[in-house]
């Protein structure tokens, strides 16, 4: 990017017990190409108890510090910093990211390229992955992975070329991507809150995508995410994996029209039922797991919904101002390759 001044940016992280991995993050934020006094840096802390706060405060005076004073969940915890920044442009990263030198210049490019633009998101590289290791933040990459929503409705980690040619995506990655402010002035949150945590990255790109506007990912903008996945059931797997089931279901419900809903919904239910198949251990266990997430999601539905009024109402709201078709949602997945 040319030197010059570029738009306002406030960046938020949100913490918990997060001092082993903020060190190296800040470090990357204050290496950036972009011109960082252009830049407010929120750390949003809900609650750590391993000296996160004082470390910081020390450490990186720059840095403006939020306490929530307990945790309240990442999606509480981004909207409280979204609510008290002052940037044009708000990013959001997960404590555990380490970023390319361009990452923030190929956002902001990759934005203001077209005004329909109201989010672009990074591509991945995940700890399995051969360049997670190498981790070089200042040359390009041979080739990208990304996230998106596949034709079962859930998240898949794709490849992709690593060129400039930016891919519209139904979802988003939540922990790396910079958004429009008009995002938060026009719901008035960035994620929902009901959600805690999971999924609530997929409820907010089909709201965008439902608005008329997009959601971009760009190739030049690369994170390495410290995030550990097992493949082995365990019950923290079984208890992640049924909550993003359940909110995964409560997205597309908040988002799609009651027909296309219901045509949609036997599509998450299949992938809940065949999502454990792809872990490793005892094949009755990885069953089990299948079948409590679709035992869940019919409880989601039952229960979740029909218990928060105000559910109801923020999708009677998003309804009212869908600039979508009746069923677009519906046909954007259908489209998708099966893997």
């Amino acid at each position: 990017m040319a030197s010059g001044r570029g738009p306002s940016i406030s960046l938020i992280i949100v913490s918990y017990n997060g001092k082993k991995y903020l060190g190296p993050c800040l470090e990357s934020l204050f290496q950036q190409s972009y011109p960082m006094d252009e830049v407010e840096l929120i750390l949003v802390d809900n609650g750590s108890r391993d000296g996160t706060i004082e470390w910081v405060r020390t450490s990186y005076p720059q840095v403006r510090l939020v306490e929530m004073g307990g945790n309240l969940g990442f999606a509480a915890g981004c909207n409280e910093g979204a609510r008290l920044s002052r940037g044009h442009y708000i990013g959001f990263l997960n404590q555990d990211t380490v970023l390319h030198r361009e990452w923030l210049e190929a956002l902001v490019e990759c934005l203001e390229r077209d005004e329909k633009r109201w989010i672009c998101h990074s591509s991945t590289f995940m700890p399995w992955t051969p360049e997670f290791a190498k981790r070089d933040l200042q040359g390009r990459p041979s080739r990208i992975w990304y996230y998106d929503v596949g034709p079962l409705g859930s998240y898949r980690y794709l490849p992709g070329r690593a060129s400039d040619v930016e891919v519209p995506t139904l979802g988003l990655t939540g922990g790396a991507f910079l958004m429009r402010r008009c995002v938060l002035e026009l719901y008035g949150y960035v994620f929902d809150e009901r959600f805690t945590a999971y999924c609530e990255d997929l409820d907010l790109g089909l709201r965008v995508w439902n608005s008329g506007h997009r959601v971009f990912m760009c190739p030049r903008s690369v994170v390495f995410h410290d995030q550990r996945l097992g493949r082995t059931p365990r019950y923290g797997d079984l208890r992640k994996a049924i909550m993003a089931s359940r909110n995964r279901v409560v997205a597309f419900w908040k988002n799609c029209r009651d027909a296309e809903f219901w045509l949609l919904l036997p599509l998450l239910l299949l992938d809940m039922l065949l999502k454990p198949l792809h872990l490793q251990g005892p094949t009755p266990l990885r069953i089990a797991m299948g079948l409590a997430m679709v035992l869940v999601a019919a409880l989601a539905l039952g229960t979740g919904i029909l218990r928060f009024p105000e559910a109801r109402r923020e999708r009677a709201r998003l309804r009212s101002e869908r600039r979508t078709d009746a069923f677009w949602v519906l046909r954007q997945l259908l489209d998708r390759d099966l893997p």
